[in-house]
């Protein structure tokens, strides 16, 4: 009989309360990254019951050892040839499951700091191309100067000058927006229903007080999306 109990318990049997009760209602993560954890763990799943050859309902949490994780990951590279990142990200998600149970069952953190030691494969640092200055004049000078090229044009000044989503950009409303100061700010309102405030330059904040003054009537309520 085990010291602690809960080690006898089967290993996939939190699943859903840490999908739908902590990522979701607890950490607030998108559908995207709620997602990404069930492929993760259901990945996990199939190599359990498909390669190791266990039944789930026999698998319990002392099987998940470091031994069977570290040869879960060589699988993963060896096997399934996927690529370090990806490796990583089912590690993180299958870490991050063992860390939820073991914050719950003191038992269980055992098996937790034993994954832990599991380690992640090294990533080459992506180096993303610059865009050069002319080619920014030539993308900025494309939309004309119709009425829509105007807005559009202020759109890719926007996105230049903050680096924000494109979903980001669309739920900017007037009322996010402190322009008329020494210091321009823009309140984005990001993934997983968090906000923050962003700085603007002078030159990026004049081209939207003219777009607002073209595009909106005077004193439009704080809730009027800025781009249509």
């Amino acid at each position: 009989m085990s010291k602690h109990p809960e080690l006898n318990e089967l290993f996939f049997s939190r699943t859903n309360d840490f999908l739908h009760l902590f990522l979701l209602r607890q950490e607030q993560k998108s559908k995207e990254t709620i997602k990404a954890y069930r492929i993760s763990l259901n990945d996990f799943f199939s190599y359990v019951v498909e390669i190791a050859g266990m039944d789930v309902m026999t698998f319990r949490f002392t099987d998940c050892t470091y031994e069977f994780v570290l040869n879960y990951s060589q699988f993963l590279q060896e096997e399934k040839n996927l690529c370090n990142s990806t490796v990583n990200q089912r590690l993180a998600a299958l870490k991050s499951y063992l860390k939820y149970v073991a914050d719950g069952d003191i038992g269980l953190m055992q098996v937790y700091m034993a994954i832990q030691k599991v380690p992640n494969l090294k990533t080459a640092k992506l180096q993303r191309p610059i865009i050069g200055k002319d080619d920014i004049f030539a993308l900025l000078d494309k939309p004309g100067n119709t009425k829509f090229g105007q807005r559009d044009r202020v759109i890719l000044i926007v996105l230049f000058d903050t680096a924000i989503r494109v979903s980001e950009l669309t739920g900017i409303v007037i009322g996010d927006l402190t322009l008329d100061v020494e210091h321009p700010t823009m309140v984005i309102h990001g993934k997983g229903k968090k906000s923050r405030c962003i700085s603007l330059n002078q030159k990026c904040a004049e081209h939207i007080r003219s777009y607002i003054h073209y595009f909106h009537t005077v004193g439009a309520e704080a809730n009027t999306p800025l781009f249509y």
